[in-house]
């Protein structure tokens, strides 16, 4: 039972992640997503708001900002991608609370669309991970 909730969860939460982008929204230019926590309370579920993510998509309907806040709208940080295409390549950054980069990920594809590079950074520009991908 705890195992097929877990399968079921892992793959919702895959759906949703991966949902967010793509042809579906070239017309939209921000999206609001809203995660709650869910406690019971003398046999009453109490939603709390735990995130709040507003993402901005670009005229392909590709994400390239987001912002996240925390459930009372403090700051959390941000998120902000760039897409070159000669090479084809997406680089990501994340910020902090303060606006200050905690870490750096930018992964470039090949000739063949099935491999590509990731490369992950700290924020002072040292290589965390290499990982090379061929499908």
């Amino acid at each position: 039972m705890k195992r097929s909730f877990l399968i079921i969860s892992l793959i919702l939460w895959f759906t949703i992640a991966f949902a967010q982008e793509g042809e579906k929204y070239r017309s939209t230019s921000r999206s609001i997503e809203k995660k709650y926590e869910v406690r019971q309370r003398f046999g009453k579920n109490i939603l709390t708001l735990k995130t709040k993510t507003i993402s901005y998509y670009d005229t392909e309907g590709i994400i390239s900002y987001r912002v996240i806040y925390k459930g009372n709208l403090t700051y959390l940080g941000k998120e902000e991608r760039y897409y070159s295409t000669d090479p084809k390549s997406v680089e990501t950054k994340y910020f902090n609370y303060t606006n200050q980069m905690t870490n750096r990920k930018a992964t470039i594809y090949g000739q063949n669309p099935l491999e590509y590079t990731e490369l992950e950074y700290d924020s002072k520009g040292a290589i965390l991970e290499k990982r090379n991908v061929r499908i």
